[in-house]
C-alpha cells in the first residue's frame, strides 16, 4: 500500500462536482444538456477511484465508479440523468471520506519535551533594532 495522501484523487471529484454543477445550471437556464464536460470528467474520477482504492485498500470507491459510469449511460431525460450522477457522487464522496478517516494509519507526531524548552538569559545585542522588543529592566525578561 502506498501514500494515503487522497487530494488529488479529491480534486478530480470536486472537479466532476464543479461540471455537474456548471451542467444543471445551463439546463436550468433553458439551455441544452452538454454532456460532453460532465462524461470526461468521469473519466477521471474512475482513475482517481482506482487509486483511492489501492491508497485505502478497500474496493468501495471502485463500486461507485461503477455506479457513475452506470447512471451516465442510462438512457433518461436530462434532469434525472444529472440528478442521479450528483446523489451517486454525493454518497461516493462521504464513503471515501469515511473510509479514509476510518483506516487511520500511524501518523509521526512529535511533542516538546519539558526539557527541551530551555530558559536561558536574554542578551541586549550591542547594535540593537528599535522595534519594541527586547529586554526590559536589565533583568533579562521580555
Amino acid at each position: 500500500m502506498s501514500n494515503k495522501d487522497l487530494r488529488k484523487e479529491q480534486l478530480a471529484l470536486l472537479r466532476f462536482e464543479k461540471s455537474l454543477i456548471a451542467a444543471a445550471k445551463d439546463k436550468a437556464s433553458g439551455k441544452a444538456l452538454d454532456k460532453a464536460p460532465v462524461l470526461a470528467g468521469l473519466a477521471a474520477v474512475s482513475v482517481a477511484a482506482a487509486s483511492v482504492a489501492d491508497k485505502l485498500g478497500d474496493a468501495t470507491p471502485m463500486q461507485f465508479a461503477a455506479g457513475m459510469e452506470r447512471a451516465s449511460l442510462a438512457a433518461s431525460d436530462a434532469n434525472a440523468w444529472l440528478t442521479e450522477l450528483a446523489m451517486i457522487v454525493s454518497k461516493g464522496h462521504s464513503v471515501i471520506e469515511a473510509l479514509a478517516q476510518q483506516g487511520a494509519w500511524p501518523v509521526q507526531t512529535r511533542g516538546v519535551d519539558q526539557d527541551d524548552l530551555g530558559v536561558g538569559s536574554v542578551d541586549q545585542p550591542a547594535d540593537r533594532v528599535p522595534c519594541g522588543l527586547g529586554p526590559r529592566g536589565g533583568d533579562g525578561d521580555l
